[in-house]
This record gives structure tokens, C-alpha cells and sequence, in this order.
């Protein structure tokens, strides 16, 4: 079966939560019965079939999987059908945002063709799939308008839409933790959380490469005493009249770590700083390594972290 036949074939399970035979299956499919019977039988992590012989999508939940119990909203997740996550958006061709050719092109389970604009999308993609934790996926495709600290009415669009076995609509950005604490990627971070919330979805922000670390464990990362001592005596320190803002850059981090990061590698000392700037609501004008202005500018999302 190509990838066609198998996007129709989960499509038709899908809305038959009834079952179908295999002959029926192959009937609707325009396919032989024995070619549609060995697909199933071979693929049993995706299929069940029951005493009648009827075929059905085989359910896996969200809570027994150590990446999906990291969705947000799991509490307010509605239940949705194939046919509402389809009609969310046109998901044929998911196009990647960003200037030039994609990293990377993926085909979702459902046949839905996704360009990619880094290896961390694909580990993320081939996680879910190889794992049997969703019916559908689309790429960015979806759209959230927002507000950022400079101009109105942008635009948003997540990595990833996808329709888990539990039935719940899953958004999810992938961002490297190193850029999850700049402003820009905040902004997105309570546009995406405040949507999702509106409409019932779960939702996720997560480093695949970082051993699938998300927004709110980086944001929530234990930090040396010492260190955020420091953060407070810093922060406290008024602004001179001739500099009205001070920042640090990674250099600064590094010597930081020569003094306050015993026990710790550079790499994990850097993630307890990015999570400083995102309790502190600082301004950062990178989006990987550090410089980090004291006076935020305005930030509306700043008590939804």
C-alpha cells in the first residue's frame, strides 16, 4: 500500500468508530482484500481487529506516554472528531516560514506532506509516528493573530497541529531551549497558550534534542542559590543616568559559571540562566546565547508565565 492508500485507509477507520471488515475496507478502497489484510496485520501497534472481525485506528493515551503527559490544558482538552481537525485547515502542504528551501520534508501518517526547518522538527514528527500517538498531523498551516511588544495584528504559526488517540486537538511549537527566553518567542508562547485554552486544544513547546524539555520545566528549572542571589542583587542595582539599561552577554554567562556553576556543565549552567530571564521578564535581543536588557519592554502575557 502506498501512502495514499494508507492516508484513506486511516481516514475511513476513523470515521467508521464502529469498524469495518477487511472486505469493506478494501471494497471502499478500491483495493484487494488480501493486500489490505496483510497492511493490517502487519501494522497491529496502529490497528485492532475484534471477535466480529471488525477493524479499528488502536488507541493510545496521552498519559502513557512520557512526552504527550507534558501537554498543557490536558484538564480542558475537548474531544474532536477527524472530520473538525481536517476542516481546521487546508494540511495537504504544510509550508516552512522562513526565507529558502526547508531542512527537511516529512509525510505525516494521514499523507499530509510537512516542510520542516530543522532536524529537531524531524525528531519530534518521527517521535509521534513512530510511537503510534497520533491519528493526523499538519504543518504550519494554522494560524494565531498577536500582538508583540512592537507592532499589532501578526501573525503565528506553530510547527505542528496534530490529532492524538486520546482525540484532542495538540498543538506544538519545537524550539530550541536556548531561544525559548527570547521576547519574540515568549509573545508566541501566550498567543499560543491563550488560543488554545479559547479553543479547547492542548498545547506544547518543546526542545526534542533537549531530552524534550518544554517551556514551562525550563521556566521552572531548579537554579544554584547563589546564583539567583546574585540575579536579585544585580536586578536591584539602579540604572545609572548615563546607561538606562545594562545587559549581560554570554561571556559574562561564562564567567557566571566559573564562580556559581560548581558541579554543573556550561550547557546545563546556560538553561538556568535562560529560566531567570523568563521569571524575571527580561528583554532578550537574541534568540540563542545572551543579551539581556533589565528593562523589559511591555509584555501583556507577563502574569501568564
Amino acid at each position: 500500500m502506498n501512502n495514499d492508500d494508507i492516508r484513506r485507509l486511516n481516514q475511513l477507520l476513523l470515521l467508521h468508530s464502529d469498524g469495518l471488515k477487511a472486505r469493506e475496507i478494501a471494497k471502499e478502497l478500491q483495493l484487494a482484500k488480501n493486500k489490505v489484510n496483510r497492511y493490517l496485520y502487519d501494522h497491529k501497534r496502529t490497528y485492532r481487529k475484534d471477535e466480529q472481525f471488525r477493524w479499528y485506528m488502536e488507541p493510545a493515551g496521552e498519559s502513557s506516554d512520557p512526552v504527550l503527559v507534558k501537554l498543557n490544558n490536558r484538564s480542558g482538552a475537548e474531544i474532536f472528531t477527524y472530520e473538525k481537525f481536517s476542516a481546521l485547515a487546508d494540511w495537504t502542504h504544510g509550508s516552512t516560514h522562513r526565507e529558502g528551501q526547508p531542512a527537511a520534508t516529512f509525510t505525516s501518517i494521514d499523507g499530509n506532506r510537512i516542510d520542516c526547518d530543522s532536524g529537531s522538527e524531524v525528531q519530534m514528527l518521527k517521535y509521534l509516528h513512530d510511537n503510534n500517538l497520533i491519528y493526523a498531523c499538519g504543518g504550519q498551516n494554522l494560524c494565531i493573530p498577536y500582538n508583540s511588544a512592537f507592532s499589532t495584528g501578526k501573525s503565528y504559526y506553530p510547527d505542528f497541529v496534530v490529532l492524538t488517540r486520546d482525540m484532542h486537538i495538540a498543538v506544538i511549537e519545537v524550539k530550541s531551549a536556548g531561544a525559548m527566553d527570547y521576547h519574540g518567542n515568549i509573545e508566541k508562547y501566550c498567543a499560543l497558550k491563550e488560543y488554545c485554552i479559547q479553543h479547547g486544544y492542548e498545547y506544547m513547546v518543546v526542545d526534542p534534542t533537549c531530552d524534550y524539555l518544554t517551556f514551562e520545566e525550563l521556566r521552572d528549572r531548579p537554579v544554584n542559590r547563589e546564583l539567583l542571589d546574585m540575579f536579585d542583587r544585580w536586578n536591584s542595582v539602579p540604572d545609572s543616568p548615563v546607561q538606562s539599561y545594562k545587559f549581560f552577554d554570554d561571556q559574562v554567562v561564562k564567567e557566571w559559571h566559573q564562580k556559581y556553576g560548581r558541579g554543573t556543565t556550561l550547557g546545563a549552567f546556560r538553561l538556568q540562566v535562560h529560566a531567570l530571564v523568563i521569571r524575571y521578564n527580561w528583554y532578550n535581543v537574541r534568540h540563542n546565547g545572551f543579551k539581556v536588557f533589565s528593562k523589559p519592554v511591555r509584555q501583556e502575557c507577563t502574569e501568564q508565565l
